[in-house]
């Protein structure tokens, strides 16, 4: 069943442009066991057929397999089926999956109220209703529902990252709401219907829903999972990523699934998935959390001893195949405790601050107020969409049936009667553009004069990147649009549908989509090297744009940022899944000579089969017998209701085979990024745009420390950090580990290094004879930002009784765009300072740096540590211990300062040469400590920042105690200091530092911030 997408019982439509794939890109199989017709209509994809009853493909159908049909098989001439065969008129069998169900008395019924919010644990229930912004969330196990209604805007959320989520339903379901699945995959998930009851799935579903006894439509969306039903309908332009359920069996976890180190767990598999046969095969695979703890397992067919070695969270994942290759799998999830041996850094996943996107759902004002303030105030006003200062698209045709000069690419349609309008162009060279597209629609949905079926409206801000999408969808829509501010969803969608449409599917390579529908009101198409074209009124000269021009479209546009480099991001917490990626192919980097080519990703998938690079560009340069646009006149010059040019190159008239194969060159390179296949050479894709609240990933140093690492002893690197997410902002240590030291006399250019470093900074080079450690962050020409580390221990290597490598100096930087942060009133004039601190002879404690002469005006955090920043105590009169030597930035006595103290007196042969640094990251107008959640806070071992990830980003601004020691783990190893924030998904933000009992001679603390972002 899993390769399978769709299967009937009786009718089986699988309406025109649908798809219907693999995860891998494949088109998937659709089964009709029924005596009724099977369709598949225009344009559409989908893998083998199997079908009882008689079969249709129509026009440009294709058939990525072969067909099997008890009756007649009809196959449209322009239809493909390949590699074939087809065989009609022949008898086959295939293997059936069947169970029964049998519906405990229901405890009541379950009806949550708009805004609520609820988890439901397994159980038997009577109606179950999910009301618009209601929250419902299901855990692994069985559900039996008397009725489900997920009404439209209500959320749904599946949890089944530890277990299966099975739901049953016995009379009626209603499934309009936003679902999600916690493990982001279908696997876990199935829905079964017991009713006759007809069903419409309405919204993007995610699983396997089984309805023996009814008939099923499936809405014109993304859906991952497969649908199986007595009669089946999905709707033209859906798209179905076929992983079916796998039926999980019950695995028995012996002693439990919370244990101690060391402590056997025994784990026999129960049961075995309904269908499948015998002899099953099993394979038992671990995965752990964070990555790398240790553990053993001994695999002994369908049973299995697992030791943990580490704490943490383990995942034993069972997967059962039979011999016909079917695969079902069952996760069982551990939890160990007790640690045998201290932390340290080598064991640490240092990529625990994975700061998320902030999504969530918004109502309609809430997302329009937060896409106002990224426009800079500019809003959506209300607008009419037969204005007469909005252009009516041309050469359309006259009704829409029929083939005209330019029809629009969305949905390969002629739409005369349309309008486009541009309520907002850069005014005053604010950078913000406002367009709105009014779709007439008239021949698809019979709307009337002054009637619309499809209005659109993009905000995007040039200057950041951020672009929101508006949309109304649905037939009679008025011409009289509402601002979207005012909330009216009788008129435009929510935020939760408009994200649903998933407009980056085709807006991949920035916010307007530049094909000849809307590039004609421009200077380039049709008449683009033209001028001799008695069709073009303005021969010999460029033709005047229309007042509506989309941006992007003019002579001076033809190479530059609009093709090629406008900043990109989206807004809105519906939006925050979205994500673009720039294609390359070095191999044939034709079309990246004018523009960006793109694919893209929503809720972590590749937006398969549409896109510049993965459609767009081949449609734009195929002659149409071949595959070009539909419904568009034959191409060649301009010639009024004749002809007209073809797309790409701009200039041309006909179809170039060269053109084509570039076109052809980038789709396969895109095909194999999104498939997941080898790629072919020349080929990558990095991604350039997602959504405006999600972090850059963090940029992680890990020191090593073994004695048979050469590098544990001597190393050094750096990296550039760039801007976060491509725009303004600043960069911080969310992980330091040590140690810091350094045993060799003070080095002028090692410990007084440039904050913008020209030419750039290199220890090793300039300072060979530099015996200690490093990290920081600085600049290098050009305004770009660096993290380097580095680390000369062998001096110590070969000193009395072999000691253990120190290991380097390292954690983990992460970063934020001002935009980002909480009132900012302009991100373009906000900075960053640099400040510094030294003492090269170790007698010059305390020792500072103002950062502010206002305390709080900047966010301030360290940046650089350089030798013995921070080392054991400092000591009274007496000699005795009082306080630890430290290392901060703190707001005290009206101004924010870097300081450090130490013991004046030598340690030793060992002074405390050292250098410190921070950046002072400012703005204009805004008061960074009126925005800290917290501010400061110490840690001695482990302790809770703020619960609130998602509104805030924290990071390390001191440290203090013994950062200049290390000892043995007893594992040839050091265990060396360090300090981590981290995130718990209970807790939130967690600052946590080793060694830190408090009888330890080498105990350190450390202190962090959080500042609020905006919501």
């Amino acid at each position: 069943m899993q390769s399978i997408g769709a299967g009937a019982n009786d009718t089986l439509l699988i309406d025109d442009r649908t798809v219907v794939r693999t995860p891998g890109g494949t088109p998937a199989t659709i089964v009709n066991l029924g005596a009724a017709q099977t369709n598949v209509g225009t344009d559409t994809q989908v893998g083998n057929i199997w079908s009882v009853g008689p079969i249709v493909v129509r026009d440009r159908a294709r058939v990525a397999g072969s067909i099997h049909g008890q009756h007649a098989v009809t196959v449209a001439p322009t239809a493909s089926v390949n590699p074939g065969p087809t065989v009609a008129n022949t008898p086959f069998t295939l293997d059936t999956v069947s169970w029964t169900v049998t519906f405990p008395s229901p405890t009541g019924d379950v009806i949550l109220q708009p805004n609520a919010t609820r988890t439901l644990s397994p159980g038997s229930y009577g109606a179950v209703t999910v009301q618009p912004t209601a929250k419902l969330t299901l855990t692994p196990g069985t559900y039996f529902f008397q009725s489900l209604d997920f009404e439209s805007r209500a959320s749904v959320s599946l949890d089944d990252r530890n277990g299966p989520i099975t739901i049953y339903v016995a009379n009626s379901v209603i499934y309009r709401g936003t679902v999600s699945d916690t493990a982001n995959t279908p696997a876990n998930i199935l829905m079964g219907f017991a009713g006759t009851a007809p069903v419409a799935i309405e919204a993007s579903f995610l699983g396997t829903f089984v309805a023996p006894s009814a008939r099923v439509t499936v809405g014109s969306l993304s859906h991952r999972g497969a649908f199986f039903a007595k009669g089946l309908e999905i709707y033209p332009g859906a798209t179905v990523m076929a992983q079916a359920s796998s039926f999980v069996p019950n695995v028995e976890v012996v002693p439990g699934e919370t244990v101690k180190v060391t402590q056997p767990v025994y784990l026999t598999v129960r049961s075995r998935p309904p269908g499948f046969g015998a002899p099953l095969t099993y394979t038992w695979t671990v995965t752990t959390t964070p990555p790398g703890l240790h553990y053993t397992i001994d695999r002994l067919g369908s049973t299995a001893n697992f030791t943990p070695l580490d704490p943490g969270d383990f995942t034993v994942t069972i997967a059962m195949t039979d011999p016909s290759g079917r695969t079902g799998t069952s996760r069982v999830p551990i939890h160990v405790l007790d640690a045998p041996i201290p932390d340290r850094p080598d064991r640490l996943n240092l990529d625990a601050l994975t700061r998320p996107c902030r999504s969530g759902d918004e109502t309609l004002p809430e997302f329009a107020a937060r896409c106002d303030k990224a426009m800079n105030g500019i809003t959506v006003p209300p607008f009419d969409c037969d204005d007469l200062d909005a252009t009516e698209p041309p050469r359309q045709g006259t009704s829409g049936s029929g083939p005209c000069e330019a029809p629009n690419v969305l949905n390969s349609q002629c739409d005369p009667g349309s309008h486009f309008h541009v309520l907002h162009r850069n005014v005053s060279n604010d950078g913000v553009y406002v367009v709105a597209h009014c779709r007439h629609k008239a021949a698809a949905e019979g709307n009337g004069p002054g009637e619309y079926g499809d209005v659109a409206v993009i905000q995007y801000n040039a200057n950041s990147g951020a672009t929101c999408f508006y949309q109304a969808l649905h037939a009679k829509l008025p011409h009289n649009a509402p601002a979207p501010s005012s909330g009216d969803t009788s008129y435009w969608e929510t935020p939760q549908v408009a994200a649903n449409t998933n407009c980056v599917r085709c807006h991949d390579n920035g916010p307007l989509v530049r094909s000849p529908y809307l590039a004609q009101l421009g200077q380039v198409w049709p008449f683009y090297k033209d001028f001799g074209n008695t069709a073009n009124p303005n021969r010999p000269n460029p033709p005047a744009e229309d007042k509506n021009y989309l941006p992007g479209t003019l002579l001076s546009d033809l190479v530059g940022v609009w093709n090629r480099s406008q900043p990109y991001s989206f807004v809105g917490l519906n939006f925050q899944s979205w994500e673009a990626y720039s294609v390359t192919n070095t191999a044939d980097a034709t079309c990246t000579n004018c523009h960006r080519m793109g694919i893209s990703k929503k809720d972590g998938h590749w937006n398969d089969g549409s896109g510049t690079s993965l459609n767009f560009g081949k449609e734009a340069t195929e002659d149409l017998d071949s595959g070009g646009q539909p419904n568009k006149l034959p191409h060649g010059k301009l010639v009024d209701k004749t002809s007209s040019p073809i797309w790409m190159m701009p200039g041309d008239f006909t179809a170039s085979d060269t053109t084509k194969a570039n076109a052809v060159s980038f789709q396969t390179c895109a095909k194999a990024i999104t498939d997941g296949t080898a790629l072919p050479s020349g080929c990558s894709a990095a991604r350039f745009a997602r959504g405006d609240t999600c972090p850059p990933p963090p940029t992680v140093v890990n020191g090593t420390t073994s004695s048979a690492d050469p590098t544990s002893w001597k190393n050094s690197g750096k990296q550039p950090l760039g801007q976060p997410g491509g725009r303004p902002g600043f960069y911080f240590f969310t992980s330091i580990h040590g140690p810091f030291y350094q045993n060799s006399p003070w080095d002028p250019y090692m410990n007084t290094p440039p904050a913008v470093a020209n030419p750039p900074w290199d220890p090793p080079t300039q300072a060979p004879t530099f015996r200690g450690s490093y990290l920081r962050i600085y600049i290098e020409p050009s305004g770009q930002w660096m993290l380097a580390w580095g680390l000369d221990a062998t001096d110590i290597q070969n000193g009395s009784n072999n000691p253990p490598p120190p290991g380097g100096p390292g954690g983990a930087v992460d970063a934020v765009a001002f935009e980002q942060i909480d009132s900012v009133p302009d991100p373009k004039a906000c900075g960053s300072s640099y400040y510094s601190i030294t003492d090269h002879d170790g007698s010059q404690a305390t020792t500072s740096a103002t950062v502010d002469a206002t305390a709080g005006t900047s966010a301030a955090f360290l940046s650089g540590l350089i030798g013995n920043v921070t080392r054991g105590s400092v000591v009274n009169g007496e000699g005795e211990p009082y306080a630890h030597s430290y290392l901060l930035v703190s707001d005290d006595g009206g101004a924010t300062t870097l300081a450090q103290t130490h013991d004046n007196a030598p340690d030793g042969v060992i002074n405390q040469w050292f250098t410190a640094e921070s950046w002072g990251n400012s703005c204009a107008n805004w008061q960074a400590s009126a925005h800290y959640a917290v501010h400061s806070v110490t840690s001695y071992d482990d302790v809770v920042l703020t619960a609130d990830v998602a509104n805030t980003i924290c990071y390390i601004d001191g440290i203090a105690g013994d950062w200049g020691k290390v000892v043995s783990d007893g594992n040839g190893g050091s265990i060396q200091p360090y300090a981590q924030i981290y995130i718990d998904a209970t807790t939130g933000y967690h600052l946590k530092v080793s060694p830190s009992s408090a009888n330890d001679p080498n105990r350190i603390l450390a202190t962090a911030t959080c500042l609020y972002l905006k919501k």
